[in-house]
């Protein structure tokens, strides 16, 4: 699965390098609002059709196409841009448009985030914008689950059903994450 990443890499970190640049200068009740928006979108195609997240890989080279292509881009730029939930829009390109399994699409972005996240830092680190804390924190759980995902996960039968179900979860926490300081604010 690693070796299908080489094609979307390049518009990947294109696209982080990018986002990461504009992300320096965003006040952060925007971007809350942005990326609650965004999972609240992902959350209702998570939620409209469930069986096209359970579909097997394409084995064809249908994947591709300037189109994934431009997707991938895309997602490079959000991820850049805002990191939060790029795992989850990775998923989503890769299962509902490249047509990777779940499971498959799982493996790719580990390796994929890995890599999109060192322009990233460097671009954060030099502008000074890292919380050391809370990035070695999440440094640490991402590790942690990746590793756990690895082993565990990937070689269950049920993979991609329990893993759609746990991406649901985590969506939900996120939107009332990223509402919660507007909502906060508005019933004062």
């Amino acid at each position: 699965m690693i070796r299908q990443s080489y094609f979307i890499i390049p518009p990947i970190l294109i696209g982080a390098i990018i986002g990461a640049n504009l992300a320096v200068d965003i006040p952060e009740s925007i971007l809350r609002v942005c990326i609650g928006t965004v999972m609240i979108g992902l959350l209702i195609t998570m939620l409209s059709n469930p069986k096209k997240w359970l579909i097997p890989t394409d084995g064809s080279n249908k994947k591709k196409t300037p189109k994934i292509w431009l997707a991938y881009f895309g997602l490079g730029l959000y991820g850049g841009f805002i990191q939060m939930g790029f795992g989850i829009f990775f998923l989503s390109i890769s299962v509902l448009m490249a047509k990777y399994a779940l499971k498959d699409g799982n493996i790719m972005k580990l390796f994929t985030a890995f890599l999109m996240t060192i322009p990233s830092f460097i671009i954060f680190a030099l502008s000074g914008s890292i919380d050391w804390v809370y990035g070695l924190t999440l440094a640490a759980g991402t590790a942690s689950g990746a590793r756990f995902g690895a082993k565990k996960v990937v070689h269950h039968p049920k993979a991609s059903a329990i893993t759609r179900k746990v991406l649901i979860a985590v969506i939900l926490v996120a939107i009332i994450k990223m509402f919660q300081p507007l909502v906060l604010e508005l019933t004062r």
